[in-house]
């Protein structure tokens, strides 16, 4: 079969097995005949119609065996170029399959390192801004500690304690309501 040429008796046998199986050749035959008979003392004509339809990458079994009568080994060629035709498809469907993959892995890819590198400046972001806030939250207090040993006023040094710790606790209640939404919309996908 891989040569293109074969032995008559192959032809023939392949022949035989579509004409005993005419289910394998998905074939449709319709008849149609004048619906209305025609008058008996009248001249009619009866008028009948057979079409017969194949679908498939062979050749229907008569069609094939017209062909083997012209050219023998024709059957065995059409054959050969149909397997050709399916290994041809088959490797275009792996390539196409193949390309998909590839795609979809480097799309994958690019968006774990787009996700790494955002983590990280994420995380470079809060913990510069956990030093800022460390040092103004010290500043204040120590402000308010010069104003109270000063002497200069008591409730003024409470008041800057006590809002500094307001700022401090709404920040973290802040960052913690943020983390819990956004692990909460990470958690949806």
């Amino acid at each position: 079969m891989s040569d293109g040429k074969q032995s008559p008796d192959k032809s023939k046998e392949a022949l035989d097995f579509l004409a005993d199986n005419p289910e394998s050749s998905e074939i449709e035959s319709v008849a149609a005949v004048h619906p209305e008979p025609a008058p008996i003392d009248s001249e009619s004509q009866l008028v009948a119609e057979y079409r017969q339809l194949h679908f498939g990458p062979l050749p229907h079994p008569d069609l094939a065996r017209q062909y083997e009568d012209l050219l023998e080994g024709s059957f065995e060629r059409i054959l050969v170029m149909a397997e050709k035709e399916q290994a041809a498809r088959l490797q275009l469907e792996s390539q196409r399959h193949q390309d998909i993959v590839s795609r979809d892995r480097q799309l994958y890819e690019a968006a774990a390192e787009y996700h790494r590198q955002d983590l990280a400046s994420r995380s470079k972001r809060e913990y510069a801004g956990m030093w800022l806030g460390f040092l103004l939250a010290a500043g204040v207090l120590l402000i308010a500690a010069m104003v109270i040993f000063t002497g200069r006023s008591l409730e003024a040094g409470i008041a800057l304690i006590l809002g500094d710790a307001a700022v401090i606790a709404g920040v973290f209640l802040h960052q913690a309501r943020s983390s819990q939404i956004e692990r909460s919309s990470l958690d949806d996908r």
